[in-house]
């Protein structure tokens, strides 16, 4: 009864601030992106890395890898096995399994790569995206993931006459990416569109959607990701199409900056 009565306190407050000056309760107009920062190769011990801050939320994504032969009789590996993690199961779940489907697609990373003998030896990454604060925003989980992959450098490994991987880690290289995806997340609250919702306001809106660019020069072709409820009918889906460009090429100029 309490969390509901303090939810419609601030619905109701944030539409007064929105109704005075247009502007929401943190000063941000309502296609505003918060202040964003990007470093990348964090953790040392991690093949890659990257801590995203945006506004108050903090997340740090690292990659981990290991060398794999496939048992015979069973299914190959996954070669990227994805993994969210915050302190909120239902969110640990929603945000692994659109990060799964994100990035074991073929159009952003040939996991071909990662074979060192076709069926034999493979490297196996594991990319774990956390939460470093109370809030999360799946944008930057996506940027996170991306700055860590594109970080991402495996040691160099020949196979010697009896098929044993002979690891040499004092030379490296760097992994391809296909695509660097980055996104954006409008969310409708009342009537008005909202990007970049904060945690607050993500707590009163009506629906999420993430809207997903993975060329890196053309935002002509966006992909979707419904995140929590029906962000409206056609017209506003346009709406947010039309909105994101801008917004994601601040994320992207981030992105090729490190």
């Amino acid at each position: 009864m309490e969390c509901a009565m303090l939810t419609q306190f601030t619905r109701e407050f944030w539409t007064q601030c929105v109704k005075k000056d247009g502007h929401r309760p943190d000063g941000r107009s309502l296609l505003e992106y918060r202040n964003i920062g990007l470093n990348t190769g964090t953790l040392s011990h991690c093949e890659g890395s990257a801590l995203v801050k945006l506004g108050s939320c903090i997340v740090l994504c690292g990659v981990k890898s290991e060398l794999l032969k496939p048992i015979e009789g069973l299914d190959k590996p996954k070669t990227v096995v994805l993994t969210a993690y915050h302190h909120d199961k239902t969110t640990n779940l929603l945000y692994t399994e659109h990060l799964s489907k994100l990035f074991q697609q073929s159009t952003v990373l040939d996991c071909d790569q990662l074979w060192l003998v076709p069926d034999q030896w493979c490297w196996v990454l594991y990319v774990d995206c956390v939460s470093l604060t109370p809030s999360m925003s799946l944008d930057a989980c996506i940027l996170a993931t991306t700055a860590a992959l594109q970080n991402t450098q495996l040691p160099t490994v020949s196979i010697n006459n009896d098929n044993i991987p002979v690891v040499t880690t004092n030379n490296r290289q760097y992994i391809t990416l296909s695509s660097a995806p980055v996104a954006v997340t409008i969310a409708r609250i009342n009537d008005e569109m909202v990007a970049d919702p904060s945690h607050e306001e993500l707590e009163i809106c009506d629906g999420t959607v993430c809207i997903i660019s993975n060329n890196k020069d053309d935002f002509s072709e966006l992909n979707t990701i419904s995140v929590s409820g029906p962000i409206g009918d056609h017209d506003d889906v346009k709406k947010c199409l039309q909105a994101a460009p801008k917004l994601l090429l601040t994320i992207r100029t981030l992105l090729t900056s490190v």
